[in-house]
């Protein structure tokens, strides 16, 4: 997998997985195995996923990542409904850059959301 992310299938619901060394693609973090836990839970909310952003080699406490910061970019265009990570850690490794990542993510309307997490943040405006 390319460390930036794959061609997508549906731009509305992506996915975005990291790990902080190349040995860490395999195993209980490894890369293949957050692309399924995306997956899985892109099928219990009714989607679809598209693009996998993949950052590989990065530490969560990096600001700048090359998978991260084309995400953020593409957030802008507004077809993004949903952005899944597989657990709050491959976001971020302390909670400031978390909550920063999350609110640039509903900033532009976009859902982020975790299988295991209960803190789904959106910024969506309700139709009345």
């Amino acid at each position: 997998m390319n460390d930036i992310h794959t061609k997508p299938t549906n731009s509305s619901t992506v996915a975005y997985i990291r790990t902080a060394t190349a040995e860490q693609t395999g195993g209980r973090i490894g890369l293949e195995r957050q692309r399924r836990i995306c997956e899985q839970h892109a099928y219990a909310l009714g989607q679809r996923l598209g693009t996998i952003y993949a950052d590989v080699g990065v530490s969560g406490l990096a600001e700048k990542r090359p998978a991260l910061d084309q995400l953020l970019l593409d957030l802008a265009c507004g077809d993004i409904e949903y952005v899944l990570t597989a657990d709050p850690a491959r976001l971020a490794r302390n909670q400031e850059l978390e909550r920063r990542i999350r609110d640039r993510i509903g900033s532009h309307g976009a859902t982020l959301a975790m299988p295991e997490d209960d803190r789904q943040v959106t910024n969506r405006k309700e139709e009345i």
